[in-house]
């Protein structure tokens, strides 16, 4: 599969590392910008330019980082629309322009996952919570978010309401009748308040009530943000060998699966004795709406080996959740901030 990193998130440019792709360069080039006629000049890795390091560097990493929009267009402009960079200890062809960018993404054979796995290995970090569905092509997580939390957000939303109310009061406050409140760290604010939405929806409300569990949320998403970020200082091809044989955030992971079990056994437990009682009596159980008893209910659907494995999904669903939404709520604090 071929694997890419985007080098700027203000230039539309595209990195395939040498070597690592299985996409004929010729065919990426063949339709560059405004021109439908096949292109030929770079048949092969020999024909693409290579931009020279600046005199005292061995990488084009500083030079990059001074400024990136810069140097990308000062290539482009000198070196044309695809060159060769040094770039985090790799050697990588960029491409540029709306045209070609959109031809290299939409082609069956580029994979972003796999773009991921190339430059850090996480997958050794993935699998060290999980015990089944360990397949890249797996839909599970898809699944049980569409069919656990989708159809139910009417369900959800009362409570969501509630938690979030809750929690902003907690962590910002009201300035009604009160001098104005100074957040010196509101990602750290607005972690704390998504993390108390999401445990309400995966864990429920009685483990979303546990401090140790919103920590846990919250760290889990640092440790796996540390593998995702690596600076490029360290970031070499031996770190990506050890990461993938053994990683050293693999026992924090372990931890953090083990206090949402340890959360977990006695809630579940409780649930399941609610459960026969209501049997017993031939009355319906109000069964919890929540993603962990979606997963139980389903234990052999979904094919899940123990209530370890469960929460290790879980994990990997509050990865997922936590970086997806934290970008959005920074934007919507912004909004009060500026129209309070």
């Amino acid at each position: 599969m071929s694997t890419s990193v985007a080098l700027s998130a203000n230039t539309l440019k595209l990195a395939i590392p040498f070597g690592a792709g299985v996409i004929s360069l010729a065919y990426l080039c063949a339709r560059l910008i405004n021109n439908d006629t096949p292109r030929t000049e770079y048949e092969n890795e020999e024909m693409i330019p290579k931009v020279p390091l600046r005199k005292g560097d061995l990488t084009h990493d500083a030079e990059y980082h001074e400024d990136p929009d810069s140097f990308l267009l000062r290539c482009e402009q000198v070196y044309g629309p695809v060159f060769q960079l040094q770039y985090l200890n790799q050697v990588l062809n960029v491409v540029s322009g709306p045209a070609l960018a959109r031809e290299i993404h939409m082609h069956e054979d580029l994979s972003f996952r796999d773009s991921v796995e190339h430059m850090t290995g996480y997958r050794a970090f993935i699998n060290s919570v999980i015990k089944s569905h360990k397949d890249v092509d797996t839909r599970l997580h898809f699944q049980l978010i569409r069919d656990g939390v989708s159809t139910k957000l009417s369900s959800f939303t009362p409570e969501i309401i509630e938690r979030m109310t809750r929690a902003l009061e907690q962590q910002i406050g009201s300035s009604e009748g009160e001098e104005a409140k100074l957040i010196e760290w509101p990602l750290v604010a607005l972690q704390n308040v998504i993390a108390a939405t999401m445990a309400q929806i995966f864990m429920g409300p009685e483990i979303a009530e546990s401090s140790e569990v919103l920590q846990t949320f919250i760290n889990c998403t640092h440790d796996f943000g540390l593998i995702i970020t690596q600076s490029t200082k360290t970031r070499n091809t031996k770190k990506i060998f050890q990461n993938k044989a053994n990683y050293g955030y693999l026992n924090a992971m372990h931890k953090h699966r083990q206090v949402l079990v340890e959360a977990a056994v006695p809630v579940v437990e409780q649930r399941r004795q609610r459960e026969r009682l209501a049997a017993e009596q031939g009355v319906e159980y109000d069964r919890p709406q929540d993603v962990l008893q979606r997963m139980l209910d389903t234990v052999e659907e979904y094919g899940f080996v123990d209530l370890e494995d469960i929460c290790g999904h879980l994990i990997l669903l509050v990865l997922s959740s936590m970086h997806t939404t934290l970008e959005a709520g920074m934007n919507v604090l912004f909004y009060l901030a500026a129209y309070p």
